[in-house]
């Protein structure tokens, strides 16, 4: 009889997580087409997209491959909102070439499935490496970041992005990108964004209401000229990490900041601009080259297109009253336990290490602190006198902090003086996180899952290829830790995967160990005060099932048809 139970129980699940793959959103919320066409995994030749299709699992458009996508259609991806293996946010990765080219009259919606749509229901629409791609009048909305350039440089025009939890646009690594005509609005961190030698040409876009800078330039170039951007809660235009803004006859309205320098020797030509009700016009400091003409701005911008806007978010992701999405996770479940969370009012943290005592962390604006791990008291504070601090170990004696920006890694003592430094082994790809084993360095690459083996002078011994993972390294004793989406791994010498916990927020940076407890820099949302550095009691790495809940429910119901039609014959 139990089996006979068993069975029924294994259907239903199985119907409820059929029937959930073809949920569909508010019939009123954008055009329905009646038919809805399933679409996952990796195209394996052209394809015309068109109606209304369903996004079930990751799509992914090799090299080689292109992917158009006619006017009028809505692409619908399942949303997911657990933090659980088996609740992994699906989008679509572009290698090959995306044709997405709308109509005004007749756009391209990228959506949630969701009846109750929300911010960070789905991942994003990523290109990688992509070359001759366009995507034109479509909205994309209801993402964790809208759309994301990894050395690729389509052309973005008469868009709509909007309601994604990162930023709207995001550009990484020798990006070159158009983007014009567009309305970016009410993104939670950047409407646009860059780092890492970029070099992008803004022209007649508007962008406002988000939740950190309009513009963000970061080690990178970026022209924008005839652009409104307006109301957003931190710079206009932001430039930082010895980066180049030139400005063209924009308006900058009612932001925090007009033009705002951060770190390093940045340039700034603004010629034609005006700024109007900012409350500062200009913030720079005595490292950075700024010219400034004022003038009359980018005027009045006619688009082709409406604003279509058939339902209303009701806030900017990233409001900490409204917001719906799980930015922090629960402090406990089978894999791990959160004790205590410390640095609190530091901002962003990206790296954090052990001495034997006391944590050592560095925020994004540049601030090392020495804390007290208990109470996260400030025992020691400087200023990282390079670019950006991205990565952080002890060896007993002195600091080694991971340059991001520069590429170089920085031995340091304890009051933040320089002592020696050298060149990573991959200066393009780039890396992110350091780690210490009592004898070598351990360097974790940024483009590539490598870990590199070093002596203090940065002579490369040996190369680990790891699984899965980057981003944030530690060792243990006899193990790596390193971040991978929403776990951590634990990785041996041979770059083996033998154990996961979940992560205890969205975004880990950085992680340290202290001998008994594991301690991760956590992003939760880039612009909350919250504390930010957690420490992890270990409950069970090895529980974590190595795929999702669904394919395991298809798997036993699958075996359940088969022993039931093999008991019949």
């Amino acid at each position: 009889m139990w089996k006979i139970i068993s069975s029924i129980i294994i259907l239903f699940l199985f119907l409820g997580v059929f029937a959930s793959a073809f949920s569909s959103v508010n019939a009123n919320a954008v055009p329905n087409h009646g038919v809805v066409i399933d679409k996952k995994g990796i195209l394996t030749h052209d394809e015309t997209w068109s109606g209304e299709i369903l996004v079930t699992e990751d799509v992914t458009v090799p090299e080689g491959v292109t992917l158009t996508i006619d006017a009028g259609t809505v692409i619908k991806f399942e949303h997911a909102r657990g933090y659980k293996i088996g609740s992994e946010k699906i989008g679509m990765t572009i290698f090959g070439t995306l044709k997405a080219v709308g109509a005004p009259e007749n756009q391209i919606w990228f959506t949630s499935d969701a009846d109750d749509a929300v911010n960070g229901d789905w991942r994003m629409i990523r290109f990688e490496n992509a070359k001759d791609s366009i995507i034109e009048y479509a909205i994309i909305e209801f993402a964790q970041q809208g759309i994301n350039l990894w050395n690729s440089s389509p052309t973005i025009s008469h868009s709509i992005v909007r309601w994604n939890n990162w930023e709207g646009i995001y550009l990484e690594s020798y990006c070159e990108p158009l983007i014009e005509y567009c309305l970016i609005y009410e993104n939670g961190y950047n409407g646009i964004a860059m780092e890492q030698f970029n070099n992008a040409t803004l022209q007649y876009n508007t962008i406002w209401r988000c939740g950190t800078h309009g513009v963000h330039v970061d080690a990178s170039t970026a022209r924008a000229e005839y652009n409104i951007i307006k109301e957003n809660h931190a710079g206009g235009l932001s430039v930082d990490d010895h980066g180049t803004l030139i400005a063209l006859n924009n308006t900058l309205q009612n932001n925090q900041v007009g033009i705002q320098c951060g770190e390093g020797a940045n340039i700034v030509v603004a010629d034609g601009n005006d700024f109007y009700n900012n409350l500062v016009k200009i913030e720079s400091s005595s490292t950075d080259s700024v010219e400034n003409n004022e003038g009359n701005g980018a005027g009045e911008i006619i688009y082709d297109y409406c604003d279509n806007r058939p339902y209303e978010l009701g806030y900017i992701p990233g409001d900490q009253e409204k917001d719906k999405y799980m930015y922090v996770y629960p402090e406990e479940d089978e894999s791990r336990r959160v004790i205590n969370k410390i640095g609190e009012g530091s901002g962003l943290t990206w790296s954090i290490t052990w001495d034997g005592k006391d944590i050592w962390a560095a925020t994004l604006w540049g601030d090392v602190f020495k804390l007290d791990p208990k109470t996260g008291e400030i025992k020691v504070h400087w200023i990282f006198p390079r670019t950006q601090a991205w990565g952080m170990t002890y060896d007993g004696e002195n600091l080694w902090i991971n340059d991001f920006a520069e590429k170089k890694v920085y031995e340091m003592d304890s009051n933040g003086k320089i002592l020696s430094s050298f060149e990573i082994p991959d200066t393009k790809g780039g890396a992110k996180g350091i780690t210490w084993d009592g004898e070598y360095l351990y360097l974790m690459g940024w483009t590539t899952p490598t870990i590199y083996k070093l002596d203090k002078s940065g002579n490369l011994i040996a190369t680990i290829e790891i699984e899965e993972g980057g981003g944030g390294l530690t060792w243990d004793g006899t193990c790596f830790w390193v971040p991978n989406g929403g776990v951590i791994c634990k990785i041996d010498r041979e770059g083996t995967i033998v154990g996961k916990i979940y992560a205890t927020s969205e975004g880990t940076w950085d992680l340290a160990w202290d001998g008994r407890y594991l301690w991760a820099t956590q992003r939760t949302n880039e612009n909350w005060q919250d504390a930010k550095i957690f420490q992890i009691e270990i409950i069970d790495a090895t529980v974590i099932p190595e795929f999702s809940l669904q394919i395991m429910l298809l798997l036993l119901t699958v075996t359940t048809f088969v022993a039931i039609a093999y008991k019949k014959h």
